[in-house]
């Protein structure tokens, strides 16, 4: 993630939630398209405050942390801010209110880089201890490039089904690669073959990889994605279909692979280009 050195400011406020009517009810602040936004304070506002109870949780979700801070009362809110103000406001001649406001650093700032970072207000219940209650996020909004498979891919190797598993296996070992796509007499990319495949249909039934060919062997269809795709997903999809490495279309053209690998070593980069 590029962050550019400056950044606009960033200032959301949630509804008022002492006027909530549904409950659990949950507020979610994320990230604008195309932007990253690092929150560096977090404003509770509390309208003629008073000692009552509540269920209310502060959760953060992305890429950096995760935690859930739960406030049970206005105590809980007082002990644990860092900064509280008091304020007398007047409304008209007669009339005036009670305004309290706490101030959450956040320090380092909470970046929310990807499109699944979160940082959301749970209401499980009514709350009774003012007579209205905000919750406000403040920080600096920033452009951003979001890394996406075509930063972390790689060039994947091809072979022709024909060939036989040996030669497959050699051109691997020689790449230093963990799998080999395999292609028709046409050149169109018709399976993929991998180092799990040649141990589990080759060597442990006792077959000679001389005499085994690449198409009797590899997996096929294969699965694709975009080159567009957010890291997020790609992780996503390896979990929910148990795959390892997905080979990368652009046009309808395979343009590269990406494997779990990949996926891990590409987060230490997020982080120090996010920071």
């Amino acid at each position: 993630m590029l962050l550019t050195p400056k950044g606009s400011q960033y200032r959301v406020s949630s509804p008022n939630l002492a006027k909530v009517e549904r409950f659990p009810y949950v507020f979610r602040w994320s990230k604008p398209q195309g932007k990253s936004v690092a929150v560096s304070r977090v404003i509770t506002t509390l309208i003629n405050p008073c000692e009552g109870e509540m269920e209310l949780s502060f959760a953060v979700s992305c890429l950096r942390e995760s935690f859930n801070r739960v406030f049970r009362s206005l105590s809980d809110v007082v002990k644990s801010c860092d900064k509280l103000d008091n304020q007398m406001i007047a409304l008209d001649m007669s009339e005036s209110s009670h305004v309290v406001k706490a101030y959450f650093d956040c320090t380092p700032p909470i970046i929310l880089e990807r499109a699944s970072d979160s940082i959301e207000v749970n209401l499980n219940k009514e709350i009774s201890i003012a007579d209205e209650f905000y919750v406000m996020c403040e920080g600096r909004v920033y452009e951003c490039h979001e890394t996406t498979i075509r930063d972390i891919m790689h060039s994947p190797l091809y072979i022709r089904e024909g060939y036989s598993v040996r030669d497959a296996a050699r051109l691997m070992d020689e790449k230093e690669r963990g799998s080999i796509l395999s292609t028709d007499e046409n050149g169109r990319v018709v399976g993929v073959l991998t180092e799990r495949d040649i141990l589990k249909r080759v060597v442990a039934q006792g077959l000679d990889p001389r005499d085994v060919l690449v198409k009797q062997v590899a997996s096929s269809p294969i699965t694709t994605i975009e080159c567009s795709t957010s890291i997020d997903e790609v992780a996503k999809l390896m979990t929910e279909k148990h795959i390892r490495r997905l080979p990368v279309i652009e046009a309808g053209a395979i343009v590269g692979i990406v494997t779990d690998r990949d996926l891990i070593r590409a987060i230490p980069a997020i982080f120090k280009r996010g920071s």
